[in-house]
C-alpha cells in the first residue's frame, strides 16, 4: 500500500522526468529527480531549439482531449515561471486530401470540433507563399497550433519544480534498482535511497533496466537540418508556421519557422539509423550525403531556402514498434511508472503526460485514458 505522503524517485531529468518532477513538486509531493545531466541539455530528444505543437492530430483524434489539456499546462508553466514557451503560431499540415496523415488530421478536427481552415492551392499560395504545392494539394491551419521551445521549457519545469521543494540531484547517475518490501532501493555512486514509488523516465536508456521495455523500444538516430532564408521575413512565424508535409517519397519532412531571423530549420521523414548503444561519441556526426537530400527536398518545395553551408545536428530518441509510448504501471510492480519510447512525438503531451505519472506514482489510477500505451502491450503473448 502507498504511504499518505510517499517518497517518489523520478529517474531521469530529462523531457518526462522534468515534467512529472513538477507536477508532483506543486501537489506537494516529496520528489527526488536523479540524471546525470541537467534539464534542457542538447544532447536528447528535446533538441533541437524549437518542436511543433499540434492540436489537428495525424497521429490519432484519440489524442485530442490529452492535447487540449496539456496546451492549458504549457500556458500554465509559462505564466507560473514568466517564460515564454509556446509560440501561438498555428500550424500546418500539408498534403493531398486522401493521403491518410491529411485524413486522420482532418476526422480529428471534426470529430473535436476544432478551429483549423483547409485552403486550396490557390489560397495556400497567397497565405503562405513559401511553401511550393504539388496539384490537388491542401494546407490544413489548424489555430491552435504553435511552436514550443524545449530547452527554456525544461529548464521553467525544473525551476518550478524547485521552487515546490522538489530536489533535483544532478550529476548523478542511476546505476541499479533494487525492489524490496519496504520500498524500492535506487543505487548511485553515492549510496543507495529508498523510495515509496519510482517513475522511471529513462527515455532510450529504459532498455538498460527494464526487460519489460527493452524489446518495445529501438533507438534511432534524428539529424535536423539548418538552412539559410533568402529573405528572412518569409519564415517568421507569422508568415511560416512550423509543420509536417506530405507529398510522397522525398517530399514528407517536418519544417519550422525561422527563429534567429536567419534559419530555417528541416527535419526529413525518411528511415533513421539504428544506435545500438547510445554512449557511441559519432552519435552527432552526420553523412555529407544528408545534406544533399535536405537540399534536393529544399529546391522542390522550399525554394525559399539557400541549399548551400547547411547545418546539420543529430540527435536520438526511442520508437515503438506502433510508433506511441510506453506509458503505465509496470504489470509487476504498480510502485513503478513506467514513461518512455514516445516515437518522437511526445514532447508536446509531455507537462500533461507529467501530471498523469503523478497520478499514478501516488493513487495507482488516472482519470485520463492512456490504456493504448499500456507498456506490456509488446509482451510476448500480450493480447492485442
Amino acid at each position: 500500500m502507498t504511504p499518505a505522503s510517499p517518497r517518489i524517485a523520478v529517474l531521469g531529468a530529462g523531457t518526462m522526468g522534468v515534467m512529472t518532477a513538477w507536477r508532483l513538486a506543486e501537489r506537494g509531493f516529496a520528489v527526488t529527480a536523479i540524471d546525470d545531466r541537467e534539464p534542457g541539455h542538447s544532447h536528447g530528444a528535446a533538441g533541437g531549439e524549437s518542436r511543433i505543437f499540434r492540436v489537428a492530430y495525424k497521429e490519432g483524434r484519440h489524442y485530442v482531449p490529452l492535447l487540449r489539456r496539456a496546451r492549458t499546462l504549457w500556458q500554465d508553466l509559462e505564466r507560473a515561471s514568466g517564460e515564454r514557451l509556446l509560440l501561438p503560431t498555428g500550424a500546418l499540415t500539408v498534403g493531398a486530401p486522401d493521403h491518410p496523415d491529411v485524413t486522420e488530421t482532418l476526422t480529428s478536427a471534426r470529430t473535436h470540433d476544432l478551429d483549423v481552415e483547409v485552403l486550396d492551392q490557390d489560397a495556400a499560395a497567397r497565405r503562405f507563399p513559401p511553401h511550393r504545392l504539388l496539384d490537388g494539394e491542401v494546407i490544413v491551419v489548424d489555430r491552435a497550433g504553435g511552436t514550443l521551445l524545449p530547452s527554456a521549457a525544461l529548464r521553467a519545469a525544473a525551476g518550478r519544480a524547485r521552487a515546490h521543494g522538489a530536489e533535483l540531484r544532478i550529476g548523478e547517475r542511476v546505476l541499479d534498482l533494487k525492489p524490496r518490501t519496504d520500498g524500492i532501493g535506487v543505487v548511485t555512486a553515492s549510496g543507495t535511497t529508498t523510495f515509496d514509488a519510482v517513475v522511471s523516465a529513462l527515455g532510450p536508456w529504459s532498455r538498460r533496466f527494464w526487460d519489460l521495455l527493452a524489446p518495445a523500444i529501438e533507438v534511432r538516430r534524428v539529424v535536423l537540418a539548418w538552412l539559410a532564408a533568402r529573405d528572412p521575413g518569409d519564415f517568421r512565424p507569422a508568415a511560416f508556421p512550423p509543420g509536417v508535409r506530405r507529398s510522397g517519397p522525398g517530399g514528407d519532412f517536418s519544417f519550422f519557422s525561422s527563429l534567429d531571423d536567419r534559419t530555417v530549420k528541416m527535419n526529413l521523414h525518411i528511415a533513421r539509423t539504428v544506435l545500438e548503444e547510445l554512449d557511441d561519441p559519432l552519435v552527432h556526426d552526420v553523412e555529407a550525403a544528408y545534406a544533399e537530400q535536405v537540399a534536393a527536398t529544399a529546391r522542390r518545395y522550399l525554394p525559399g531556402l539557400e541549399t548551400t553551408g547547411i547545418r546539420l545536428r543529430a540527435f536520438f530518441d526511442g520508437y515503438t514498434p506502433d510508433g506511441h509510448g510506453l506509458f503505465g504501471p509496470h504489470p509487476d510492480d504498480p510502485r513503478v511508472v513506467l514513461m518512455a519510447g514516445f516515437s518522437g512525438h511526445g514532447f508536446k503531451l509531455s507537462p500533461l503526460f507529467g501530471d498523469i505519472a503523478a497520478d499514478l506514482a501516488t493513487t495507482g489510477e488516472t482519470a485520463y485514458d492512456i490504456a493504448g500505451l499500456d507498456p506490456a502491450r509488446f509482451r510476448k503473448g500480450a493480447v492485442a
